[in-house]
C-alpha cells in the first residue's frame, strides 16, 4: 500500500490466517487471492 502501518497490519492478518488443505485433485501448486479494502479515517 505504501503506508508502513497498513502494510504491517495486512501482513499480520495474512500471517495469522489459516486455510484448509486443498483437495489432492487440485495438485500441489495453487494460488490464492485475498482482497482487502482499507478505509482511513482521521
Amino acid at each position: 500500500s505504501g503506508d508502513a502501518d497498513l502494510d504491517r497490519a495486512a501482513l499480520a492478518v495474512l500471517q495469522g490466517a489459516t486455510v484448509p488443505k486443498p483437495p489432492p485433485e487440485l495438485g500441489s501448486r495453487l494460488s490464492r487471492t485475498a482482497p482487502f479494502v482499507f478505509s482511513l479515517r482521521n
